[in-house]
C-alpha cells in the first residue's frame, strides 16, 4: 500500500454502497481497488442526485463497507447544473480549450469541493459527464473511468441517429473533455479501440474489473436448480425496453422456463404487467446477496441494448453462469466467448439448458472466459498513472472563461 500524504478522489456523483445497478457495482470495485492500494482515500458525491441521493441508511452503509475512507458529500446546486450545461456546449464549441472550461469554479458554490482541490493528489472521476459538473477541477490531475460512450448512449436512448448533429456534437464534446485528463478507462476492447484511435494527448486503459479476481464457480456435484434463467438489472430505461421487447418475440417458448427477474426493473410497472401473464416468471426486487440467486440459477440473461460491456454480463460470468444475450451486447465483449455466452435462439436454449451435460460444458466455459478476459484488464496500469500523478507538484489553476449566467439562482 501506498502511504500518499494526499487523498486519491474518487468522485461520484450518487450513492452507490448497495450496488443497485452495473455502475454502482463498478465503483463499489474501484474503491475497493484504491482503498487497497492507497492510505489516504476519499470519495466526493451530490447528496441530493435525482435517482439515487443520499440517505442516512446508505451513509451508514457506506461507512460499514470502507471505514477507511472519507466520504465527503454536499448538493448539487441549481446554479451548478447550468454551469455545466454551458461548459458542454463550451467544450464542444472550442475544444481546445476544455481545460479552462473544465477549471472554471462558479462562486460561492460547493464549498467541500473547493476544500477537496487544495488537498487531493489525484482524482479519478466515474463518467464523463461529472467532469462538467464539477465545480471547476484541475484536468491534468484527473483519470476518468468511462463506463459508456455517452453520445452513443444519448442516441440510443432518444432513438436518434449516431450521426445527427446533437449527436455528433455530443461525440466532439466528449472526445474534447476526455482528452483534457491524465487518462481514460474504457470497459470494454472495442471503446478502448475507438479511444485509442480518436484521443491525442490522453492515455487509454482497458480496465473490464477494477479487482484481481477469479470466477467464483462452485456449485458442488449435484446443484438444486430452482431457476433456468437470471436475469439482473436497473429500472434503466434500456433494460426495461430490452426485456419487454424479449418477452413480446420469444415469450411464447420462454414461458416452459423458470426465470428469476432481480433488480430495480421489477419496480416498473410495465415489466409488472408483463410478467403477470407468465407464471415462470419470479419478480425478486432487490436482492441484497445475488450470489445466492446466482448459485440456484442454470444460465443468465442480458436482453439489452446500450454501450460498453454489460456489467450484468461479467457478474454472470464470474460465477460460471453462460448467457444469453441479445444481439446489441455481443458488441462490448472480448473475443473468445464461444461457448460461453449466446444469442437469443430457442433450439440453443433447449440444447443447453435441456441437457445437464451441455449445461455443465457452458457453465465450465463461462468460468474459464471470464478469467481469460479479466486477465487482460490494465488496472494495474492506472493505478502506476494515479501513484505517478501524486507525485505532480501542484500547479496554478487554469484561466477561468467568462461563462455569464442570466439570473443564476444561488441558493441560500
Amino acid at each position: 500500500m501506498i502511504d500518499n500524504d494526499k487523498p486519491v478522489v474518487l468522485i461520484f456523483t450518487s450513492s452507490f454502497a448497495a450496488e443497485i445497478d452495473g455502475s454502482h457495482a463498478r465503483a463499489a470495485s474501484l474503491l475497493n481497488r484504491l482503498a487497497s492500494e492507497f492510505s489516504n482515500v476519499m470519495v466526493y458525491s451530490h447528496k441530493n442526485h435525482p435517482s439515487h441521493p443520499w440517505t442516512e441508511e446508505s451513509v451508514k452503509l457506506f461507512h460499514s463497507r470502507w471505514p477507511s475512507v472519507h466520504l465527503v458529500i454536499e448538493d448539487f446546486s441549481p446554479l451548478l447544473a447550468r454551469v455545466a450545461a454551458v461548459k458542454n456546449l463550451l467544450v464542444s464549441l472550442f475544444p481546445k480549450r476544455s481545460s479552462s472550461i473544465l477549471g472554471f469554479s462558479a462562486p460561492k458554490q460547493s464549498i467541500n469541493f473547493e476544500t477537496i482541490k487544495q488537498q487531493a493528489g489525484a482524482f479519478i472521476v466515474s463518467y464523463k459527464f461529472a467532469l462538467s459538473e464539477l465545480n471547476g477541477l484541475d484536468t491534468s490531475k484527473c483519470l476518468v473511468d468511462t463506463h459508456d460512450l455517452l453520445f452513443a448512449k444519448w442516441a440510443k436512448l432518444s432513438e436518434k441517429s449516431n450521426l445527427s448533429i446533437s449527436a455528433l456534437r455530443k461525440l466532439r464534446g466528449e472526445l474534447a473533455a476526455l482528452d483534457a485528463t491524465a487518462g481514460v478507462v474504457a470497459i470494454s476492447p472495442s471503446e478502448t479501440s475507438f479511444f485509442r484511435m480518436m484521443l491525442e494527448n490522453s492515455k487509454t486503459f482497458y480496465v473490464s474489473s477494477w479487482e484481481h479476481l477469479s470466477g467464483k464457480a462452485n456449485r458442488g456435484d449435484n446443484p438444486d436448480y430452482q431457476f433456468d434463467l437470471v436475469f439482473v438489472a436497473s429500472g434503466y430505461e434500456m433494460n426495461v425496453r430490452g426485456f419487454l421487447s424479449l418477452l413480446k418475440t420469444h415469450g411464447q417458448w420462454l414461458s416452459r422456463y423458470r426465470i428469476a427477474v432481480c433488480g430495480q426493473i421489477c419496480n416498473d410497472p410495465a415489466i409488472i404487467e408483463a410478467a403477470s401473464g407468465y407464471p415462470s416468471i419470479q419478480l425478486l426486487g432487490f436482492v441484497d446477496n445475488i450470489e445466492e440467486i446466482y448459485a440456484v440459477s442454470k444460465a443468465a440473461l442480458a436482453p439489452v441494448d446500450g454501450t460498453g460491456l454489460k456489467i450484468k454480463i461479467v457478474s454472470a460470468l464470474e460465477y460460471g453462469l453462460p448467457a444469453f444475450v441479445s444481439e446489441q451486447a455481443f458488441d462490448g465483449l472480448p473475443h473468445g466467448y464461444d461457448g460461453a455466452i449466446f444469442g437469443i435462439d430457442q433450439n440453443i436454449f433447449q440444447e443447453i439448458l435441456e441437457n445437464p451435460q451441455h449445461l455443465e460444458e457452458a457453465q465450465k466455459k463461462a468460468a474459464s472466459y471470464y478469467d481469460r478476459f479479466n486477465a487482460m484488464s490494465e488496472s494495474d496500469h492506472v493505478m502506476a498513472a494515479i501513484k505517478n500523478i501524486l507525485t505532480i507538484p501542484d500547479k496554478p489553476r487554469p484561466s477561468e472563461p467568462n461563462l455569464s449566467l442570466q439570473n443564476p439562482a444561488v441558493p441560500e
